[in-house]
Formats: structure tokens, sequence, C-alpha cells
């Protein structure tokens, strides 16, 4: 066998299976820890936050902009897996003012080291077609979806990191944000805060043009968007804040990670949309229409190598009465302290949901339904 047919072999039989493998060992770590991870984090973040508002007493750092998370290809080579920390003002990279700390990201990666010696263990069958060095430039390409776990990790520990006393007193830019990626490459972002949004009138209108990618990761104030059309667009990381999304069309949408902060969507048509993690905790959905969604917690997918669903769609303390989740995909979602009368969950996974105890009586569901659920 000839070395480019060994690679494209070994590529083609070899490198899904063993990344995959990782992958999913990774999953099962990050769920069943992350609440320790989540300590750590913040133990980490308490301190770098201490030594930003160190900086900026001696003034020597202006209103904090960006606080980004950074994974080092540097650090791979050398096995120490660290991230680098990093605060900067508005003008991000142009900020000359350097303030850095580390975070061990060593519960991620060391799964990573797994996959490379898995990888360098296979390609022995090739004998002398595929060498070590080709592996380990494979294995850097595949590092951002272990590094991915890092970025789920401070998503969930985001609610708690905004009320830490270490944080609050930080100045911060009218735009700040919290990202994580690469090191001076492609980053996510993972919080944003805006002091001067739209106006609910021009935000409307703005949606209302449906501009492909225009919406996500942005924040939507307290729109009337009451009958609107909104069917078909992409609101992944999206917060809608006090939103009046009664009566919409919002079939066939991008919704994963959404939040939707005390928000109306009565009689909503939210049919067939992706709404992995989204959040509507104490939002009005009464006679919504959530038939056919997709939103089981922990899905795989094969072709992209990860996950979806890392936390499960949450409905807690939300007005379900009268809606319908027929057929809808429902897997480890909460519905704890919702109110569910009438809503209609036929054919629906319920598998790992939560839900009160006291709601079992005024559920109308199928026997297997009713010994999925969690009842808490």
């Amino acid at each position: 066998m000839k070395k480019e047919e060994a690679w494209r072999h070994f590529n083609a039989t070899v490198v899904e299976d063993v990344t995959a493998e990782h992958i999913r060992r990774l999953h099962a770590y990050y769920i069943e820890h992350k609440d320790a991870l989540a300590r750590e984090w913040l133990e980490t973040f308490g301190a770098f936050c201490l030594k930003i508002r160190s900086i900026q007493e001696k003034g020597e750092k202006s209103p904090i902009g960006f606080i980004v998370c950074s994974m080092l290809r540097t650090s791979l080579l050398s096995g120490t897996y660290t991230d680098r920390l990093q605060a900067y003002d508005s003008t991000w990279f142009l900020d000359a003012s350097e303030c850095e700390a580390n975070y061990s990201a060593a519960w991620a990666f060391r799964f990573w080291e797994q996959m490379k010696h898995d990888l360098n263990v296979r390609r022995k069958a090739y004998f002398d077609a595929i060498s070590e060095s080709q592996v380990e430039r494979l294995a850097l390409q595949k590092a951002p979806l272990f590094h991915l776990y890092v970025h789920h990790l401070i998503r969930y520990a985001m609610p708690q990191l905004l009320t830490m006393e270490e944080f609050r007193p930080i100045a911060t830019a009218e735009h700040f944000e919290i990202r994580a990626g690469e090191y001076m490459d492609i980053s996510e972002q993972l919080y944003l805060e805006e002091r001067q949004t739209k106006e609910p009138i021009q935000a409307l209108k703005w949606l209302k043009k449906k501009e492909e990618l225009a919406y996500v990761y942005e924040i939507i104030p307290a729109i009337d968007g009451s009958g609107a059309d909104f069917a078909g667009l992409d609101f992944r990381y999206t917060v809608f804040r006090q939103a009046d999304l009664t009566g919409s069309d919002m079939r066939f949408c991008i919704a994963m990670g959404t939040r939707f902060e005390a928000c109306n969507l009565r009689e909503a048509d939210v049919r067939a949309s992706c709404l992995y993690d989204a959040d509507l905790r104490n939002c009005d959905l009464q006679g919504a229409n959530l038939s056919a969604i997709h939103a089981n917690q922990n899905t795989w997918d094969a072709e992209q190598c990860r996950y979806y669903g890392i936390e499960g769609i949450n409905f807690t303390g939300a007005n379900v009465a009268g809606a319908s989740f027929a057929y809808a995909e429902l897997a480890g979602a909460y519905f704890i302290d919702a109110i569910v009368d009438g809503a209609d969950f036929t054919g629906a996974n319920l598998d790992g949901a939560l839900f009160s105890k006291e709601a079992a009586e005024r559920l109308v569901l199928d026997e297997s339904q009713r010994r999925s659920i969690r009842w808490v």
C-alpha cells in the first residue's frame, strides 16, 4: 500500500472511530463531573478577576471589552494542557496592556492525549506508510473538538460567574464579551452584555428583514413580535428579553442555547424547530405548538463528531398549559414546577425528562412515558 493510499485508508477507517470514542468518553466524564469542574473554573476565574481589578485600580487597564479563554497548541505539544486567560479593552487584540492568567484544561485534554496514543498504536498496522508526525498534526486538527468542553463548562458556570464578588467590581466596556477558542484565532462568544441595545421597534424591523445568520449570539430587547413571521431564522445563543412573541411563526428555527427571559410565547408556532439547550424558564407558552421540536439531551452528531443538547431544554416554572409537544424530542428536558395542565405529549420522547411529582395526575401520558420520566 502506497503512503497516500495508506493515509486515506487510515483516515477513512480508523481516525473517525477513534476520535468519536474519546469524545464520547470525555462527554461522559464532563456530564458526571461538571459541578466539580465548574467550581475549579470559578476559582481560577475569580483569581483572574482580582488581578484585573488590581491593574485597573492602578489606572493601567481600561474598561474590559473582552475576556478570552484560549487553547494553546504549544501547550498541547508540551503536554501541559494550560489555556490562556486574557483580558482586553474594547480594542481587543490591539490592547497593548497585558493581563493574563492560566487555566488548566488537563481534564479535557487527557482524553485527547489518549486519542493520540491510540492513533499511534493503530498506525503501526500500516508499517512505515504513516509517520508519528502525521498523527501529531492530525491530532492537533482534532483538538478543538475536545476544547469545546471548556466552552460548555464556561457556559454552564456562567450564572454563578456573573454574580461573583470578584467579578462584579470590574470596570467593563459598553460592549462586553466572554469568549473561548484558539489563541489569536477563531473564538466563540459565550456571553454578551450590551449597555446600549437596539430599541424594540428597530430590533423588530431588523428581525423582519430575515437576514441570514444576522441574529446569532445577539440580544433582542422587549419587542412586540406578536403574530410576526420569524420562520426559519437562526437564533443560536440569542437572548430574547421580555419579548412578546404571542402567535408568532417560529417554525423551523435554529434556537440552540437560546435564552427566552420572561417572554410571552402564547399560541406561538414553534413546530420542528431545533431547540437543543434552549432556556424557557418561567415563560408563558400557553397553547403554543412545539410539536416535533428537536431538543433531546445528549444527541450525537456523527458527521460533526460532537454532542448537541449538553444540558437539556429547560421549561422550569414555565406555563405550558394546553401546549402541544406531540412527537417532540424531549429526552432530558426540565419541566420542574411547570404548569402542564392540558399539555399534549402524544408520541413525545420523554426519556429522563424531569417533572414535578405533583404534575403526575394532571398529565396524559402512556405507560412507557410515565416510566421513562424522572419524577422529582
